[in-house]
């Protein structure tokens, strides 16, 4: 059930970053909603560094290895 809802939320989610890609809205217009959406790069990056490959997983899958206390 949690890996079919966490697929679900994933296709969602790409198509909202593909409607908003093809409407000319994903970037905003305001300096400051700018600096928000620069700062969520920046922590996507960091939170991809401190985690490594075994954090992207679409479906809802354990890894191996220990739980991450550091990072984002």
């Amino acid at each position: 059930m949690l890996k079919s809802l966490s697929i679900i939320g994933y296709v969602g989610m790409a198509g909202g970053i593909i409607a908003q890609f093809a409407t000319g809205n994903l970037l905003s217009a305001s300096p400051l909603v700018i600096a928000v959406q620069v700062g969520a790069g920046v922590l996507l990056l960091w939170a991809r560094l401190v985690f490594r490959r075994r954090s992207f997983h679409v479906a809802a899958n354990p890894t191996e290895g220990g739980l991450v206390t550091s990072g984002p």
